[in-house]
């Protein structure tokens, strides 16, 4: 069966996590950020095909599973975003992400206990194998892709493997910790290392081809 990722959702989460998504989506229409939000509502739609067909999942309604997948989809996408625009608010914009993550996990702690709950489950063999390929084929043609540019158009491949892995750690800790994720060093290694970054290189060259037309305000350049 291979190893098995795991998580427990309460309900009080998904709403929590559901106000906190408002609240991250209002500060980004306030700074003007709308093509991070665009980037956000598009991998809410991808996760919600993938969680509702490529995942072991059991949700009390089916409104639960399209909250969860705006949860997930929206914080990482959009986070994502912003750290590929280079706006020199990359520390800012982690804190937020993290801490409003972090509010949800604590105040909705021990709640699983209370009521109806949703869990997640992820086969590493099989999934996660595919998003270690993604990533392989992904960051192999940007390597490539940076020994025939010249020295100015040079991708930071370091600087976006950290990114994908910083994104996936912290989300992973804070899960850990609240018991939201399941206890296995397994899990946190493959997801920190691999989730992440197995659609980075994508999004940054998605990132790359939108920038070069249009600013975060649509407007074309």
């Amino acid at each position: 069966m291979g190893i098995i990722g795991s998580r427990t959702l309460s309900n009080l989460f998904i709403y929590l996590n559901f106000l906190w998504i408002i609240l991250f989506l209002v500060i980004l229409v306030m700074k003007k950020r709308y093509l991070a939000i665009i980037a956000g509502v598009v991998g809410s739609i991808l996760l919600y095909i993938l969680f509702s067909s490529g995942l072991r999942i059991r949700v009390s309604t089916s409104m639960n599973l399209f909250l969860v997948s705006l949860g997930y989809g929206f914080s990482i996408f959009s986070w994502l975003w912003l750290l590929l625009d280079r706006d020199g608010r990359d520390v800012e914009w982690s804190i937020i992400s993290i801490m409003g993550l972090f509010i949800v996990c604590y105040l909705s702690y021990g709640s699983a206990k209370l009521g109806i709950i949703s869990t997640i489950e992820k086969s590493l063999t099989s999934l996660y194998g595919w998003m270690a390929f993604l990533m392989v084929v992904g960051y192999l043609y940007l390597a490539i892709r940076n020994m025939s540019s010249a020295a100015q158009e040079k991708l930071d491949l370091l600087r976006l493997l950290t990114i994908g892995f910083i994104i996936q750690f912290s989300r992973e800790v804070v899960f850990l910790f609240t018991n939201v994720r399941n206890l296995s060093f397994e899990v946190l290694l493959f997801n920190s290392i691999i989730k992440t970054n197995s659609i980075l290189p994508f999004v940054y060259l998605l990132h790359r081809f939108i920038s070069r037309r249009f600013d975060e305000t649509l407007m074309r350049r």
